[in-house]
């Protein structure tokens, strides 16, 4: 597991997410919150450290990741993911983490009236079977669901697909 100063500063390196200004002998960076400092060490290395992934395989999540809010499946798949669900995060760290991904990095592709995770939802979702091992073309259904049921567009709908 990396400190916090060397997750605090990658972030700095590569942009911050915003919050406290922490002064170091060597340079002021951000201090990360929980949430954050999970999605840099377990997402960060194949999504971007700010959530834009440098693979069209593997989708960026800034300003995408809430889209998967706007049906069950959607909110479901984000959580069954292999490194998602098994993650070593207790399952209020889990929903602290999956709501910095959905509504912060998300931004404005998450619905207004999407609710929140919460713990007990993650309790949930961990504990139904099974978690998605096929995970593109679960991915690439869901997708096809989204640009059907929440208007994404064919473009956003690719991006998130891995196309």
């Amino acid at each position: 597991m990396f400190s916090i100063k060397t997750v605090a500063s990658l972030a700095f390196l590569f942009g911050t997410f915003g919050g406290v200004q922490v002064s170091f002998a060597d340079s002021t960076i951000p201090a990360l919150n929980h949430a954050q400092t999970a999605y840099v060490a377990g997402c960060g290395g194949c999504h971007g450290i700010q959530g834009i992934s440098k693979n069209e395989l593997i989708p960026s999540l800034r300003d995408r990741a809430g889209y998967w809010l706007c049906t069950a499946e959607g909110r479901k798949y984000m959580v069954k993911l292999p490194n998602v669900a098994l993650a070593p995060l207790s399952d209020a760290e889990l929903a602290d983490l999956m709501n910095f991904v959905a509504f912060d990095l998300g931004g404005v592709s998450a619905p207004k009236a999407a609710a929140r995770y919460t713990a007990s939802e993650i309790t949930q979702l961990r504990a139904e079977s099974p978690i998605i091992t096929d995970v593109l073309s679960t991915r690439r259904t869901i997708v096809a669901s989204l640009v059907k049921t929440c208007n994404v567009s064919p473009a956003i709908a690719k991006s998130l697909a891995g196309y």
